[in-house]
């Protein structure tokens, strides 16, 4: 028994249903993919920042910092202790990182991830961010960037910072996709470090532990300023306890 003209007539409309999806969920999948392999602007200028620098100068530049910020850590104000601003520049931090981090973290004992390549800081819309560029099994080279932001820990009492969101190029990228990827890649044993990469795949803020100045005193973060070259980081500077 041949189908009636109303089946036949309901089987093309199932099938032209069924082409209009196809082609939708293509559409999608091929515009996350062109987003996830898309390069950030900041990320070119970066490149051509550390490509374009004659390396005396990138070094020079890197040199500063190394030699100038730990001397502004360390300074006594009037007795030793009070409030102090750091100034870092974006490019400073740049070629500091293209130039040092790798020989910095060997000599910590550790070292970047082999999927990872450059790393760098910048802002975008007075917001921090830390970009790098890694190699996906799945999509191939691509350019991760990860948002920061600040706030207050749960009692009010200390500055805590955190992960807003990421990025994949310019496609939203799961925190706790980054998070786990992290987690994997760099090994973390320590049940505490797992823990924090954890809350921040949540998007919790992470309490900003007191930080060494010396043998003597230490410091607390008490606020940080994105301005469109440079952060600010103000600190607040204490004689320990006996």
């Amino acid at each position: 028994m041949s189908p009636s003209p109303l089946s036949r007539r309901r089987r093309r409309i199932a099938g032209l249903v069924l082409a209009a999806l196809v082609v939708v969920f293509a559409a999608v999948v091929v515009r996350a993919v062109v987003l996830a392999r898309a390069t950030p602007d900041y990320w070119e200028d970066y490149q051509a920042f550390v490509g374009e620098t004659p390396e005396p100068e990138l070094e020079a530049i890197a040199r500063s910092v190394e030699s100038r910020l730990p001397g502004e850590w360390t300074f006594p104000i009037g007795e030793g202790d009070g409030v102090r601003t750091l100034r870092v520049h974006f490019d400073e931090v740049n070629a500091w990182l293209a130039l040092r981090l790798d020989d910095y973290l060997a000599n910590q004992g550790h070292a970047l991830p082999e999927q990872i390549g450059g790393v760098m800081l910048t802002q975008r819309d007075g917001q921090p961010v830390i970009a790098f560029d890694y190699v996906s099994e799945t999509w191939g080279p691509r350019v991760a960037s990860v948002f920061l932001k600040f706030g207050e820990s749960e009692d009010d009492s200390r500055f805590a910072a955190g992960i807003d969101s990421a990025k994949a190029g310019r496609q939203p990228l799961h925190l706790r996709a980054l998070t786990g990827l992290l987690n994997e890649h760099l090994g973390l044993e320590d049940a505490e470090q797992q823990d924090v990469l954890r809350r921040l795949g949540r998007r919790e803020l992470i309490e900003v532990p007191r930080l060494r100045v010396d043998d003597r005193r230490s410091a607390d973060v008490l606020g940080v300023d994105v301005q469109p070259q440079w952060i600010d980081v103000t600190v607040q500077v204490a004689f320990d306890d006996d």
